[in-house]
């Protein structure tokens, strides 16, 4: 595996871990206990969603 990927798929470890507590908590005001493959997919591209919502 090149080091790019290596690095590729360690940014997106760090940011799935950041993100997943603020995903759940912002999916869990509905009352239910939030799907966790939502969770994660949603955590992974949190950022970018966050940025296109601002615009």
């Amino acid at each position: 595996m090149s080091k790019e990927t290596r690095r590729a798929i360690l940014d997106l470890a760090r940011s799935v871990e950041k993100n997943s507590p603020r995903v759940r908590k912002a999916l869990s005001k509905g009352g239910k206990k939030p799907d966790p493959v939502l969770v994660f997919v949603a955590a992974q591209y949190f950022d970018c969603l966050n940025r296109l919502a601002k615009e």
